[in-house]
């Protein structure tokens, strides 16, 4: 069949690149209009109806900050057909979902079948195209997985006419917008044959001059988006490794600690706060597909799963803490369902985790949470039936003077309310409430924090007993035993 010029797939004036973002997901829609917000020439495809009756404001966004407005001020076109949306423009971002799969990789169905429908919709043109994969895959995926079904599909070869790069954004959910638009750098992966001149002309434009385009081959860039999250998860996790061993430091203090550890330069600052572990669509799934990738290379995958093993002690450890301090029949309050404050996502959310855990011991659970209280109905539809848990969305349905209160994210908003319910006993894994502010008849446990209100008087002579003579009998570790001043009394 001969092949159609695509109208509008190259600005007649001589203007930025026309850019198809096909997948209106939560990142695709947010990427969509922000490229569309820095004047380029936006369609947006999606085959769910009602993300495209969200571009044309039939529908409220999605919550992420800023969308709604920048939506309501910059709109652009959508539709639900990949071949009028690819035809219309010369660039295409592919944003569709990569689930994970048994192994801990990523299955590649929805990619492969999206890589399809471009080249067949391409096989009906002459007009060069860029393909931009942005959605998370191993190592390999793009050249020996995808190149050739989108090679296939269209008849023609990257570099005849076609180029192929990938460029996933480092965004978080709750603040995508943010993220897009103001990157520490952007990440461009390059086929063989390819340029990736076009993208670099998108990225340009909204990202403006100051920010660096790292460009690598394909491989090399799909290998740096799984360093980048998975060294994130390493240093959440360390934080964690130091807020639990301030717990059995006398005066231990975590912030302390991680404020001068992040002041050197080679460490930084950033998710150096010891508190809940890692969760969301994202983190915990990359440390998977990199300890995949590395055992089947034959490197040792120990560092990636170690720190997935670290993560979830902690959270088993620390819900188990909470349970031995409850009695049946008890009742808990969690504030925040949300895997992070600002977002109304629950995927891997360890709040909902715990209320599990303190369900399963007999403790009455509410879960507030006012933006992810129907996502976290859905995750906890099981204990909802039963009972045991409570979804609520509003202050006033929150019961006062609980026997627990958790302060599950660090919306400082919860920090108020939970000193507004003055419950028995108020969990702050992240330290928010000040010394000042703890209410009166309440014990405060703080991560990374010795419980000054009922110090670990175990937890301080083992570490203690490193110091100890140890030729010296054990009942020797007491006071004046060693000649060192006594830090806890043995009895």
């Amino acid at each position: 069949m001969m092949r159609q010029p695509g109208p509008g797939a190259a600005d007649p004036d001589g203007g930025p690149p026309a850019v198809c973002v096909l997948g209106l997901g939560r990142v695709g829609l947010a990427v969509a209009a922000a490229l569309a917000s820095h004047g380029g020439r936006v369609c947006g495809v999606d085959i769910d109806p009602r993300r495209v009756a969200m571009v044309a404001g039939h529908l409220p966004a999605d919550d992420e900050p800023g969308l709604a407005e920048l939506l309501g001020q910059h709109r652009f076109s959508a539709c639900s057909s990949h071949a009028d949306g690819i035809r219309r423009t010369s660039v295409t971002y592919v944003i569709v979902p990569t689930p994970s799969d048994d192994r801990g990789g990523y299955e590649l169905r929805h990619v492969q079948r999206s890589f399809e429908q471009i080249g067949h919709a391409l096989a009906q043109s002459d007009e060069p195209h860029t393909v931009v994969l942005a959605s998370t895959v191993l190592p390999g995926a793009t050249r020996y997985a995808l190149q050739p079904v989108l090679e296939d599909a269209s008849g023609r070869a990257v570099g005849d006419g076609l180029d192929l790069c990938y460029s996933p954004p480092f965004v978080a959910l709750g603040s995508v917008l943010r993220d897009f638009l103001h990157p520490d750098f952007a990440l461009l992966g390059v086929a063989d044959g390819a340029t990736g001149r076009e993208v670099e002309t998108v990225y340009r434009r909204v990202l403006g001059p100051g920010v660096p385009i790292r460009t690598m081959s394909i491989e090399n860039a799909e290998l740096t988006k799984l360093a980048v999250n998975t060294f994130l998860t390493m240093k959440i996790t360390f934080a964690n490794t130091l807020a639990a061993l301030c717990d059995h430091l006398p005066g231990g203090d975590v912030d302390t600690v991680t404020d001068a550890v992040g002041s050197d330069s080679r460490v930084g600052p950033q998710l150096l706060t010891g508190g809940f572990g890692y969760g969301g669509p994202c983190l915990p799934r990359d440390n998977a597909a990199l300890a995949l990738l590395a055992e089947v290379v034959g490197v040792p995958p120990e560092l990636a799963r170690a720190t997935d093993a670290a993560d979830r002690w902690f959270s088993a450890h620390r819900a188990e803490a909470l349970v031995a301090r409850l009695r049946p029949e008890s009742t808990a309050v969690i504030l925040g369902a949300a895997y992070k404050a600002g977002t109304s996502v629950v995927d891997a959310s360890q709040s909902l985790e715990l209320a599990r855990v303190l369900a399963a011991a007999g403790v009455h659970v509410v879960v507030y949470d006012q933006r992810a209280a129907s996502a976290a109905g859905r995750v906890l539809a099981a204990a909802v039936a039963a009972g045991t848990v409570r979804i609520v969305d509003e202050p006033a349905d929150l019961p006062r003077s609980p026997d627990l209160v958790v302060i599950a994210t660090t919306d400082a908003q919860l920090t108020d309310l939970a000193l507004d319910l003055r419950p028995a006993l108020l969990a702050d894994p992240w330290r928010l409430v000040t010394r000042e502010r703890w209410p009166a008849g309440t014990e405060v446990l703080q991560y990374g924090r010795p419980n000054a209100t009922r110090p670990d008087d175990a937890a301080f002579n083992a570490v203690r007993s490193l110091w100890a003579d140890r030729s010296e009998s054990p009942e020797r570790i007491g006071p004046g035993g060693t000649g060192m001043d006594a830090l806890v009394a043995e009895d």
